[in-house]
């Protein structure tokens, strides 16, 4: 979600007899068409959990900042999952497998650079989450008093507005039109080239939403870390307590649990775009602005976004999981979506 390989451009008026690339166009559309597939399998199964999701936290009520905050994870996933559609079928359009009516090979450019501010404010999100939970392991009397609801809601919404300033600075920069070329029977969205600056392209995207959610990624390892310690070292304290006692112990407990999953599935699934984005730093040369790493570019985005659709669609069987209220409330959801297919089924 905020590679810089997601601004490749079109590949398609570069060939072999001209530019020596990294990977042949054959090969990056058989990645194309594969991972394509992929992605378009975890963002179409990723709207509909985030959809339950945010359901389900709505109905658990936001008297608490963690709903809160899993209920805006939950949003900014279900809008991640409908670009990420796009992006696939996009994806599928390059290789060929479909063919669209109209060629969207540069919108890319855009979608690249709204999923890098989405990528942002779920990091932000996911941070501010397990920081929380870390004051509640340090300071588990003044948490309260410390992440209130309206922290929490300026926090978030801070976040999206800055979001949304370097949003509407990059978009602004852009330029498309349709073209028509005789070389191919149907028309093409082109970015102008000449109307846009590549530089400040780059470094709105970079400093605008890259940066910010690798420090929020960092901020989530350090603290996932010492959940993870915390958990260990709290077992053996839990356990010599009463029952009654014991009690709000384990209910904190599976939520820390909770959080630390949540945690560790964003920052596995966040690690390959990390890696590559610090290779970019490392090897200049690897510029997915340069024709000879084009395809690379675009096959290595590709493995990225799978990741990332997956991060947003496995939440959902982590509360689940771990949380006993998320499953009172998934299954009487359930039940009734089933009564009302019975009902309808015997209508008809």
């Amino acid at each position: 979600m905020w590679n810089f390989s997601e601004t490749s451009p079109s590949t398609e008026s570069v060939t072999s007899s001209t530019v020596q690339e990294f990977i042949s166009i054959h090969l990056r559309n058989t990645f194309l068409k594969i991972n394509g597939s992929i992605l378009l399998v975890l963002s179409l199964a990723g709207i509909p959990n985030n959809i339950l999701n945010m359901i389900i936290f709505s109905k658990m009520g936001f008297n608490s900042n963690i709903n809160i905050q899993f209920f805006s994870l939950s949003a900014i996933d279900f809008i991640c999952s409908c670009f990420y559609v796009c992006v696939a079928v996009i994806m599928q359009d390059m290789s060929g497998l479909i063919d669209l009516r109209v060629d969207l090979t540069d919108v890319i450019y855009l979608t690249a650079s709204v999923l890098s501010s989405l990528s942002a404010i779920g990091s932000w999100v996911t941070a501010i989450i397990s920081v929380e939970r870390c004051c509640s392991v340090v300071l588990p009397v003044r948490v309260k008093d410390i992440f209130t609801r309206k922290v929490t809601m300026c926090l978030n919404v801070g976040m999206l507005i800055v979001q949304m300033a370097f949003l509407a600075s990059n978009v602004s920069s852009m330029r498309f039109k349709v073209t028509r070329s005789s070389l191919n029977y149907r028309p093409r969205v082109t970015l102008d080239n000449s109307r846009m600056n590549d530089t400040l392209y780059v470094a709105l995207l970079f400093w605008g939403a890259s940066f910010i959610t690798f420090i929020c990624m960092g901020v989530i390892v350090i603290s996932t870390a010492y959940l993870g310690i915390a958990l260990l070292q709290r077992d053996i304290w839990l356990e010599s307590l009463p029952a009654r006692t014991n009690q709000a112990g384990r209910k904190n407990k599976k939520l820390v649990h909770t959080v630390v999953a949540i945690s560790a599935i964003y920052i596995i699934c966040s690690l390959p775009g990390v890696i590559v984005l610090l290779t970019l730093f490392i090897d200049p040369s690897l510029s997915p602005f340069d024709p000879t790493t084009e395809s690379l570019s675009i096959v290595l985005s590709t493995f990225i976004q799978i990741c990332l659709s997956f991060s947003g669609m496995a939440n959902m069987f982590v509360y689940l999981k771990m949380n006993s209220k998320y499953r009172e409330h998934f299954k009487i959801i359930l039940c009734f979506a089933c009564a009302q297919i019975r009902m309808r089924c015997g209508s008809d």
